[in-house]
């Protein structure tokens, strides 16, 4: 890599650390109405962790979930509910008692 590319990328993420904190001072119903008009580019993610370098941006109540979300370097919005999380967290500890059980029997 470059120096110019270092200095590029340098920049960037400057940027994006600044538009975290923009995005986190917003109150909760600017997070509300932000969230409402990109709904259809928000996307959830499979894993305990939104992708790549998605920083958490706040998170509210609608109805009966509290949905958090999250903006990576390239200005992808991701998010996940709390019923989301612990269903994900839930499977995630199956799968673990499930491979335990697994290497006890080979044992």
């Amino acid at each position: 890599m470059s120096h110019g590319e270092r200095l590029e990328e340098r920049n960037h993420m400057k940027n994006f650390e600044e538009e975290i904190q923009e995005m986190r001072a917003m109150s909760e119903e600017e997070l509300i109405e932000f969230t409402n008009a990109n709904r259809e580019n928000i996307w959830s993610f499979p894993n305990m962790s939104p992708p790549g370098d998605a920083r958490s941006i706040g998170h509210v109540m609608k109805g009966d979930l509290l949905y958090f979300y999250y903006m990576d370097s390239e200005g992808k919005l991701y998010y996940e509910t709390d019923s989301g999380f612990r269903w994900k967290k839930h499977m995630e500890e199956l799968r673990l008692k499930h491979r335990q059980k697994e290497r006890a029997s080979r044992g």
